[in-house]
């Protein structure tokens, strides 16, 4: 009970069952017989799956961002990265009336910065988001139209403010243009 969306269970080495949550970024060590829960490491949201090494380190693979990092698992959140974070699958871009550039990566919405610096406007693991993003467009000054997987179209905020549904449950929109 209360774990946040855990995509995968595994025994370390010591024989201490593991329990990554996507939803939290959170991972827990259960106690098999007391059910008492122990964080004992804390990274972003998404994770996908994991897997430890004969010397028990832990590497966790992440499906918001397709990152992959060895992680300590003394609370510290030390992280060695491997794969660096970046895009997953970019199924679209837009350009905003300002000249940011918006990347559709599927489970997340994206900005790339005049530096070349990704940063998520929101993603699938977000309660305030509307869910896998499908195609996008950008609008007028401060809005974005998307598209999503459940056949939505959404008139987006990039500023936080919340999302608007203007229609539900088509039958598989491919394409928006405000």
């Amino acid at each position: 009970d209360g774990l946040k969306s855990p995509p995968a269970v595994k025994f370390n080495r010591k024989g201490e069952l593991i329990v990554p949550q996507a939803g939290t970024g959170e991972v827990v060590r259960i106690d098999i017989h007391t059910g008492a829960k122990t964080v004992i490491a804390k990274v972003r949201p998404g994770i996908d799956n994991f897997a430890f090494s004969p010397d028990n380190r832990m590497f966790l693979s992440h499906f918001v961002d397709g990152g992959v990092a060895e992680v300590a698992t003394d609370g510290s959140n030390t992280e060695r990265v491997l794969v660096p974070k970046g895009l997953v699958g970019p199924w679209g871009i837009a350009c905003g009336t300002a000249g940011q550039l918006y990347l559709n990566d599927g489970l997340s919405l994206a900005v790339l910065s005049s530096t070349k610096e990704v940063s998520r406007l929101g993603g699938l693991l977000d309660n305030s988001f509307p869910g896998f993003v499908r195609s996008l467009a950008a609008g007028a000054p401060g809005e974005l139209w998307l598209t999503t997987m459940a056949g939505d179209v959404v008139q987006f905020f990039p500023d936080g403010r919340p999302f608007k549904m203007v229609a539900r449950k088509l039958q598989e929109p491919y394409g928006v243009a405000p």
